[in-house]
């Protein structure tokens, strides 16, 4: 179980009723080395009068200290030295909520600030006591940041960044020099991964590394660590996984490994953890961290060569997981499976949602090859297909490359089961919502159903003193639900982590999940209307100040039947001098039914607006709200029940 750390500081006073939450665009240097303390600045807005500072995870301590701004807020990061290599969120809470998250990283190398001046090879800033892991950031247009070092002949060098890893705006490209400025290796990566350049090099002398975007675009935001030496690194290890409460004995392959062929690892029995992170301790130091997967099933490794169903890899016990690489370029892997006629069988290839480079095509074979099934983008870009034998016999996976590429990043973990129980994943939006005293604020809550259709309650945990949330469930076959967040006339600006759980009946079994909270992010080479959805470690609610305007909405009854119209009445209340236009919006419609438009002018205090529920209306009940927003100063009501009748 995760658990969160807590700076504290003095209540902010009183704040203006217009004043906005505070937000993070970066956190410099990001992070830190375990066992050290770091002094870094969040740089956003909004960031004075700090009243918590929340870091995810366990091992990292967050203090505010002393010169802080609106617009900059330093922190004293102290890192355990058992503290997880990996990433962190920290999230800045002030008298006027919570922030967004930042990120920082904890490594397992020295730290070294980069320093500027250094685009130019003539000036580039010296490295001399390595390995080392240097905290820098392209923070203009066009800027390059050239590192010298020395190496000897023979020597095998990595050369690692930092930088989607821990969710910066960067996307990293390496460029390796000798001292004269002769090209000798470069390194990039397009598919939401940071480059590794690996070198051995044949001459003893001295030699530039240079880092920069590779769109040369620079901001505070472009932030990276640099790790640089003779590195340990894990390029393959298998299994990949295994099951709860066994010891796996994982095969490792790499570079600079010594004698290190492999390592024992312990898997936790808790149901709960499906993860476990590992940090081989090789003879030259510590190597690069590596997931282990915990399941209930046990795990195959696939064995070249498997081409075809004549050199099948045998999976062994059924049901399994596969752990598998596509090595090469045109290389493809095939598994042999037992079943049943008219069994049922799920087959599910994981590469994207474990950080693979491979995009897999999946398909299903008879002993002479002949295709049966198949499926390319069953989840994202990831394969999934059931498949329901047509006799008995032996049946067989083929795994592919959509490119038909390959190499040690294009790895997968194949699942052969039965289908699994019935399951639901929830999700909530905004993962930072801020209530304003004596109003509401609106979450989205959504439901990822993966075979499980029926009701699925909900109740909200640890929210912040004088808050309340409405009632809310996911009825059969419902996606979404809105939950309105009050807080009461008064209550003082304070910050909690809540927890927002969804229960459910499977037969005799209750299904508990928690949700995790979601983000709106523009990938760095996406373009900027293409926004994408990611998950957050924390959900953190602050309540802020007393808004400059109140909303109320009223209706003669609420209901409507499918193919006509009821009309709602929103009545605003203003502080004094307050002129500002209200647009307001209805949020929690279900499908098929709309609103007309409403802005509430600087002199009115009313407004109407008009829903229409379609002949195509689910009939049903279900929670709906007005949310006004007034230059970015939002305010919600309570949500009440909207009840569609049939006609």
């Amino acid at each position: 179980m995760k658990r969160y750390l807590l700076a504290a500081a003095i209540l902010a006073p009183s704040l203006p009723a217009a004043a906005q939450a505070p937000s993070i665009t970066a956190v410099f240097p990001p992070g830190g080395q375990a066992g050290t303390a770091v002094t870094a600045t969040v740089s956003g807005g909004n960031l004075a009068d700090v009243q918590a500072v929340y870091v995810s995870g366990t091992g990292v301590k967050a203090e505010t200290a002393m010169g802080g701004n609106a617009g900059s807020l330093p922190l004293k990061l102290t890192i355990d030295p058992n503290a997880e290599i990996g990433m962190r969120e920290v999230r800045v809470v002030t008298g006027k909520g919570a922030s967004n998250a930042g990120r920082i990283w904890v490594g397992r190398y020295p730290d070294l600030l980069e320093k500027e001046p250094n685009d130019a090879r003539s000036q580039p800033q010296v490295l001399e006591k390595l390995p080392i892991s240097i905290l820098g950031r392209s923070d203009k247009a066009e800027d390059i940041d050239t590192y010298s070092f020395s190496a000897q002949a023979g020597e095998t060098w990595v050369f690692s960044i930092n930088a989607a890893a821990h969710l910066s705006q960067m996307d990293g490209f390496l460029t390796l020099l000798d001292e004269r400025g002769r090209h000798q290796s470069y390194a990039a990566d397009n598919f939401g991964r940071d480059p590794r350049l690996v070198h051995t090099f044949k001459t003893s002398g001295k030699y530039l590394l240079q880092v920069r975007d590779t769109l040369f675009k620079g901001s505070p935001a472009h932030t990276y660590r640099l790790t640089v030496g003779k590195l340990p690194v894990v390029t393959r290890y298998s299994p990949m996984g295994g099951q709860r409460g066994a010891t796996v004995k994982v095969a490792l392959q790499g570079i600079n490994l010594g004698n290190m062929g492999e390592l024992q690892v312990a898997l936790p029995a808790d149901p709960k953890e499906e993860r476990v992170r590992v940090v081989p301790k090789t003879p030259l130091g510590l190597a690069n961290p590596i997931d282990l997967f915990v399941d209930d099933l046990p795990e195959a490794v696939e064995a070249e060569p498997n081409d075809d169903v004549k050199s099948a890899t045998r999976s062994g016990q059924f049901p399994v997981n596969v752990s598998g690489w596509i090595e090469k370029r045109g290389d493809r892997d095939v598994v042999a499976f037992d079943a049943k006629a008219k069994q049922v069988i799920l087959l599910d290839v994981e590469a994207k949602r474990i950080d693979s480079r491979l995009d897999p095509v999946l398909r299903v074979l008879d002993g002479t090859g002949k295709e049966l099934a198949a499926n390319d983008d069953g989840v994202g870009k990831d394969a999934r297909l059931t498949f329901t034998a047509p006799a008995d016999g032996t049946f067989y996976a083929e795994v592919r490359s959509l490119s038909s590429l390959g190499s040690d990043d294009y790895f997968y973990r194949l699942r052969i089961s039965e289908p699994p129980a019935p399951d639901f994943q929830l999700k909530v939006t905004p993962d930072n919502p801020t209530i304003p005293a004596g109003a509401s604020a609106v979450v989205t809550v959504t439901a990822v159903r993966a075979g499980y259709n029926e009701e699925i309650g909900l109740r909200i945990e640890n929210l912040p003193a004088g808050v309340t949330a409405s009632a809310a469930n996911l009825p059969k076959g419902k996606n979404s639900v809105v939950v309105t967040l009050t807080a009461a006339p008064g209550t003082k600006p304070v910050a909690a982590l809540p927890r927002i759980v969804g229960t459910g009946k499977v037969g005799d079994r209750t299904l508990e999940r928690v949700a995790r909270g979601q983000e709106t992010w523009s990938p760095p080479l996406a373009a900027a209307n293409q926004k994408q959805q990611r998950d957050t470690e924390l959900i953190v609610t602050g309540v802020g100040p007393e808004p400059p305007y109140k909303l109320e909405f009223t209706a003669p009854a609420m209901a409507v039947k499918q193919g006509q119209k009821l009309e709602l009445t929103v009545k605003a209340t203003r502080s004094k001098d307050y002129k500002e236009n209200i647009a307001v919006t209805v949020a929690g419609l279900p499908p098929n039914v709309t609103a007309s438009a409403l802005t509430i002018n600087d002199t009115q205090t009313e407004g109407k607006i008009t829903l229409t529920a379609a002949a195509a209306a689910p009939v049903g009940a279900g929670p709906i709200t007005v949310q006004g927003n007034a230059k970015n100063v939002l305010v919600a009501v309570p949500a009440q029940t909207l009840t569609i009748q049939p006609k």
